[in-house]
């Protein structure tokens, strides 16, 4: 019975996703907590106002595009590195990298930085083999050491606050009061993409994929 239970729970989870939709159908959108809190925003409130009920998974890039993948979300955003096989992807944002300090350091009054600015600084900073980690050591080299690893960008930032060391972090992230984000040249841009599948039919997974990609106005900034 249990067994049974699991069964049509697990059926009617993927017949929500995958049937091709009318007004009651949820379109379901994945991504991960650093696009929802600093860049979805906009898309999500008008997407409430659209014709179509809108459902929302927190999840990290790999799992978002798993989702997708196994028919459990219609889309997703993200950074993907890895794991989005068999989806197809679609540029959506790109965005740049700032340094955040405290308002009283060193670097704190600099209009733009580059790299050799931050040699001997403490960084906040991603564990060994995360992308955030292999990123910025690539672009420092050797002069610089650990304040404390950390992950996600409201985190890191209150490490900042700390006095843990400075952090570099995506220019779209809000900069609390007490620190101060500086752009910074030489570090690589951040791809954020849509994943979908190739048979996408969900007519809500289409109407939300044309406001994200363009083919519908709105304030995107």
């Amino acid at each position: 019975m249990r067994r049974a239970m699991k069964m049509a729970s697990a059926t009617t989870r993927i017949s929500i996703v995958s049937q091709p939709g009318n007004r009651t159908s949820p379109v379901v959108l994945a991504s991960g907590p650093g696009a929802f809190l600093h860049l979805l925003g906009p898309a999500i409130l008008r997407a409430r106002e659209g014709p179509y009920a809108l459902r929302l998974l927190t999840k990290r890039a790999p799992q978002a595009a798993a989702a997708v993948r196994k028919a459990r979300a219609h889309l997703a955003v993200g950074v993907f590195h890895t794991g989005a096989g068999g989806l197809q992807l679609h540029r959506w944002r790109q965005v740049g990298q700032m340094v955040v300090v405290p308002e009283d350091h060193r670097l704190a009054q600099r209009r733009v930085l580059d790299p050799k600015d931050l040699d001997g600084e403490a960084l906040v900073i991603a564990p060994d083999g995360k992308p955030h980690r292999v990123s910025t050591a690539r672009v420092l080299a050797q002069d610089w050491r650990v304040g404390v690893e950390a992950t996600g960008w409201q985190l890191m930032m209150r490490f900042v606050t700390y006095g843990m060391g400075i952090t570099v972090i995506n220019d779209c992230v809000s900069v609390p009061s007490g620190l101060v984000g500086i752009p910074v040249r030489g570090f690589p841009t951040v791809d954020y993409s849509v994943a979908r599948r190739p048979d996408m039919r969900h007519e809500g997974a289409k109407w939300l994929f044309e406001l994200l990609c363009g083919g519908l106005e709105f304030d995107g900034t």
